[in-house]
């Protein structure tokens, strides 16, 4: 590794002659916005009062760059850091070409043209490496046209290339009008720009020093360091293959950008099978990436793979036609309509398994269906999505063990698997369970209530049902004659947001009922008789709350009928008591647990059983201290978990774990095995667990434990 300090113009772009900067593939469009790039016009504009100053210098960063190609007359440098950047200053470059046309042969052939890569083009140069500035990700081409001043279509411009490009012209153009600003001005102030030149030499790693970077104006992404590592230490022509044939199939045709940590969240914890931390998505990808080539498989064949699963999200998310399948279509047109990503993991695992013919369409189907279904009886029943996101990597290997070992269907070894959980956290609402809530619950709040009335509607009535919104019969705002429709011990607010209560109207019709009496709201829902769910209404001649919780049990069967409970006989009554079996749930679940004994712990699929509820945090702590050493010393020493951090007072600064030199602070201190730190024992069951999820926090895997609990 060389380092230098230069000037940015003469001492780097003009210095580096015979030179083209290539932005390989790996790297990230360009992604700077407004503000970056005025913030870096700014920084030239300030150095202008300092041009005879010659101790006045702006420093803008460190370049980082490798060659990858040396012939006598012409080399490429591949840029691992500041393409941002450096390719801003092209742009100002390219604008001033055309703000003063006297100097474009000078601004060309000194800092944008490669003359000598011109001058042997016959020889086994392509026309863009005359190009002293080469992009080489999907920005290319505009900045192409940019440089050879070609028209430019609409979509063009949209590209942040060009955006970035019209800022710096304006800037630069109205800076000439008004400021009088002279051509040798604007490029003597950009060579005010400083910078620390890194070239690195061959034998070191890019991919290394890439990560060891860290970008202050656009913070890198996981997906962004994911992308770097599958296209970086390649020759050109295999990174270019890589790219062309399956890396921007995956982020541009199948999964897209902004979805690509996602993607790979559940692609690695679907491999792993284990939930992934959002924050641990690069890491655990590079570690099961390298070990699938240490065990010789091909790194075609892993990319293939990935391939494959990104068009498996790209069914389930957006459109699954080239299955060619209508009825797979219709069930996943279904799935995305109650817009939950929690259940793609499986789903994208029920496909791999349907691509390798190992179970059928009716199979597949049901599985979606199924799923569907799950999320939408959960959703209606306000049932908290935070109690099952992190648990549907658990969900498919248990799935996939009723698969292997039972051998049901993929379907049926789900249902076997939601038959095991029916009381617990993880159940599907029963039919008894979906009337409980339509009976009592605040439906008008939930977002699921409104697809429930589209679903039901359109079960039997093609309808646009795009343009019509929620209304209340019965209205938000009383008045002493709708008082008069509900029973005298019921709660006004609570019987106008049951469903039964809720109907189906366009904005308009919204506005005119407001809170007249039915008679009134009668005649503005007569308008739209053609909505089914109107026409029942209509059919009564007033409504209280008696009719309407009589409503609401014919939507419970209407809802029931669409999203139905599956049939759970094979394996058993949903009602047969199992009290007595453990109960399994995530330790940062919301629960109780005074009146049930905690019987054991699971991380990383081991088992720890615990004969004591107080176990449960010197077993964590015993954990995550041989997890990170370190990191656990300091939380001891920092005491980060203290009690103040659970009860109400505040100032309540003593200790929950300690060292040798303040165990005595604890009321009553057990040692951690095998170490020289202790945690308090005098906790009851709740404050104990609270605790144990805040330590697991600090790790970032408190997603990764299972408690098991018991009745006590």
């Amino acid at each position: 590794m060389d380092v230098f300090k230069k000037k940015l113009l003469n001492e780097f772009v003009w210095w580096q002659q015979s030179v083209q900067f290539v932005i390989p593939v790996y790297q990230r469009n360009y992604v700077w916005w407004k503000e970056n790039v005025e913030q870096l016009l700014l920084d030239i504009k300030k150095m202008i009062p300092t041009l005879d100053d010659p101790n006045k210098y702006h420093f803008c960063w460190s370049i980082v760059m490798i060659q990858s190609k040396n012939l006598w007359f012409f080399s490429q440098y591949t840029i691992i850091d500041w393409q941002q950047r450096l390719t801003t200053i092209f742009l100002i470059l390219q604008a001033l070409k055309k703000i003063f046309p006297e100097q474009s042969v000078v601004i060309t052939d000194t800092y944008l043209m490669n003359k000598h890569a011109q001058q042997v083009v016959w020889l086994w140069i392509t026309g863009d490496s005359k190009f002293r500035l080469k992009p080489l990700v999907s920005d290319d081409n505009v900045y192409v046209k940019i440089a050879n001043e070609e028209e430019l279509w609409e979509e063009d411009k949209k590209s942040n290339v060009y955006k970035a490009y019209k800022i710096i012209y304006d800037e630069l153009m109205n800076r000439k009008n008004k400021d009088f600003i002279d051509f040798s001005k604007i490029l003597l102030a950009i060579d005010k720009l400083e910078i620390v030149l890194i070239q690195l030499s061959n034998n070191e790693n890019p991919q290394q020093v890439f990560e060891s970077i860290n970008s202050t104006w656009v913070t890198l992404k996981q997906s962004d360091l994911i992308r770097n590592f599958v296209l970086m230490n390649k020759d050109d022509a295999f990174q270019t293959m890589v790219y062309e044939d399956y890396w921007k199939l995956i982020e541009f045709k199948y999964v897209k950008t902004d979805n690509l940590k996602e993607f790979f969240r559940f692609y690695i914890s679907i491999k792993k099978t284990n939930t992934i931390p959002d924050k641990r998505v690069y890491d655990e990808f590079v570690k099961y990436y390298t070990s699938q080539l240490s065990n010789w498989i091909q790194e075609i064949e892993i990319l293939k793979e990935i391939l494959e699963y990104s068009k498996f999200y790209y069914y389930i998310t957006n459109n699954s036609s080239e299955l060619w399948n209508v009825k797979i279509e219709q069930a996943l047109v279904r799935f995305r309509e109650i817009k939950s990503n929690m259940p793609i993991l499986v789903l994208m695992e029920a496909l791999k398994l349907f691509n390798d013919e190992k179970i059928s369409d009716d199979d597949l189907i049901d599985t979606i269906n199924l799923f569907t279904n799950y999320i939408m009886r959960r959703g209606i029943c306000n049932e908290r999505s935070n109690q099952i996101s992190s648990h549907f990597w658990w969900m498919l290997w248990s799935i996939y063990k009723n698969f292997n070992w039972w051998d049901l269907s993929f379907y049926d070894s789900s249902v076997k698997y939601f038959y095991e959980k029916r009381m617990t956290w993880a159940h599907i609402p029963t039919d008894e369970n979906i009337k409980e809530h339509f009976l009592n619950d605040n439906e008008y709040s939930n977002w699921y209530t409104k697809l429930a009335l589209e679903k039901i509607e359109n079960n039997q009535n093609n309808l646009p049902i795009w343009s019509l919104n929620i209304e209340h019969v019965m209205p938000q705002t009383s008045n002493d004659y709708w008082k008069s429709k509900i029973n005298e011990w019921s709660v006004y607010d609570d019987v106008v947001n049951k469903i039964g209560n809720l109907t189906l109207v366009s904005e308009r019709d919204n506005s005119k009922m407001s809170n007249k009496d039915f008679d009134s709201k009668k005649k503005v829902l007569q308008k739209t008789n053609h909505v089914n769910l109107n026409v029942r209404i209509l059919r009564e001649d007033e409504w209280n709350e008696n009719i309407i919780n009589k409503r609401s049990l014919e939507l419970v069967e209407q809802f029931n009928e669409i999203y139905p409970f599956p049939n759970m006989d094979k394996f058993g009554s949903v009602w047969e008591d199992t009290i007595s079996l453990p109960w399994t749930f995530p330790l940062d679940f919301d629960l109780d647990v005074i009146w049930l004994e905690i019987t054991g712990l699971s991380y990383d699929w081991q088992l720890y059983p615990l004969k004591y509820r107080k176990q449960l945090l010197p077993t964590v702590a015993k954990i995550l201290y041989d997890l990170d050493e370190q990191k656990f010393r300091e939380i001891v020493k920092d005491n980060i978990i203290h009690k103040s951090t659970y009860n109400s007072d505040k100032s309540d600064r003593a200790p929950i774990l300690a060292d040798e030199s303040n165990k005595n602070e604890l009321v009553v201190a057990t040692k951690i095995d095998d170490t020289d730190y202790y945690v308090e024992w005098v906790l009851n069951a709740r404050v104990c667990k609270e605790y144990t999820r805040q330590l697991t926090e600090q790790f970032w895997i408190t997603d990764l434990f299972t408690i098991d609990l018991a009745t006590s």
